[in-house]
């Protein structure tokens, strides 16, 4: 089954009801603080899947996904200058960034209840123009 998507996504991010705690570990990091400004977040999104793993009787099965995100140049277009030497659109400083990630998965079925399973998955994000670096809700993170 193949699937293809583009899509024009946009967001605002602004962190609330935040703790001290929290507040105290931004300020002692400026390059994280930067990652958790308000801002937009607009642009195009181009997805593409093949998934062959929707028939669990076959003996190899295969699914893969990838994704691209580039977010801001449209913006650009009518973004003013701020006093620190960004765009901003409506008064709030825009993101600009191209991210790329792939999901590849393989499934070795060797019984009837039996497989195995693998799965590599990565990714690359790149800040440009108005920003240092990816917003924290573009980042990649990792869970263990």
């Amino acid at each position: 089954m193949l699937l293809t998507r583009l899509y024009l996504s946009i967001n605002y991010t602004k962190s609330s009801n935040t703790t001290q705690e929290f507040e105290d570990i931004l300020d002692e990091n400026p390059f994280l603080k930067r990652s958790f400004d308000k801002q937009f977040i607009t642009g195009l999104n181009y997805s593409f899947t093949y998934n062959g793993m929707v028939d669990a009787l076959k003996k190899h099965q295969f699914y893969f996904n990838t994704t691209v995100d580039v977010a801001g140049n449209s913006l650009s277009l009518f973004g003013k200058d701020n006093e620190n030497g960004r765009k901003e659109f409506l008064g709030l400083e825009y993101a600009q960034y191209a991210k790329v990630d792939a999901d590849i998965r393989y499934h070795f079925n060797f019984g009837k209840e039996q497989l195995i399973a693998t799965r590599l998955f990565a990714g690359y994000g790149y800040a440009y123009g108005n920003s240092d670096l990816m917003p924290y809700v573009k980042q990649y993170t990792h869970y263990t």
